[in-house]
């Protein structure tokens, strides 16, 4: 019986857990009170003259912050991917995204990758719980697309595999969505961007608003255990 009357340790890893937890709780929050679909095709920007790969990317044609009121920003090796115009040979014709060589190369075997940003400040970082992609209708051969969906901290939290050919849709799913990184299969462009709403992430004064408030809480329960357990030696 006294065991159970004992003051507990709450140690940095267990209020760590609790802030976390309080974090995660937060996101969730803010996803599934405004969760819409949001889609991008990419037709309404200028595409590249040249489609095939170790072509050079126009400025015209390099997509980096243009969707940023949507929340969400693209890049590759270099800070922005290329628009590129496959004719009917893409879901929603004609345009779509490919890699980008640290040279500002049109490249399909290097990284894409998304980050979702605040739709009201890009210098806020976002989250959203959904992400899809799907590969171009041009068959090639056999391969395998990739997209890794990572948190605010960079652990991975979902990814997905699919085998070519054609059109086939890449989709991730869980809370906290930052960073979304596409691996094609090596000749695969991407169209029909979809995600839910994007939320801002909490701002540090929030984070230390809950960091005190978990803080207080298991100080207040320590107190009371250590309490609990001077009455009942006495």
């Amino acid at each position: 019986m006294l065991d159970r009357l004992r003051p507990r340790r709450f140690s940095a890893a267990r209020i760590f857990a609790v802030v976390a937890c309080c974090l995660a709780l937060m996101i969730a929050c803010c996803q599934s009170a405004s969760a819409a679909l949001v889609t991008i095709n990419f037709d309404s920007l200028t595409a590249a003259p040249f489609s095939a790969a170790g072509n050079s990317i126009p400025v015209a044609a390099r997509l980096s912050n243009q969707f940023a009121s949507s929340g969400v920003l693209f890049e590759s090796l270099s800070p922005y991917v290329p628009v590129v115009n496959l004719g009917i040979g893409t879901t929603s014709p004609p345009n779509a995204i490919g890699g980008s060589s640290a040279d500002g190369l049109i490249s399909y075997s290097v990284p894409i990758t998304l980050t979702f940003v605040s739709p009201l400040d890009p210098n806020v970082p976002g989250v959203t719980n959904f992400v899809s992609i799907k590969g171009d209708t041009v068959v090639t051969g056999l391969g395998s697309n990739t997209m890794i969906a990572l948190d605010i901290l960079g652990n991975p939290i979902a990814f997905d595999v699919k085998v070519e050919p054609p059109a086939v849709t890449l989709t991730v799913t869980g809370v906290g969505i930052h960073k979304v990184i596409i691996i094609g299969s090596g000749s695969t462009a991407f169209d029909d961007l979809s995600f839910n709403t994007v939320t801002a992430v909490p701002e540090p004064a929030t984070l230390l608003l809950t960091v005190t408030g978990a803080a207080v809480l298991l100080l207040g329960a320590r107190r009371k255990a250590r309490r609990e357990s001077s009455v009942a030696r006495g």
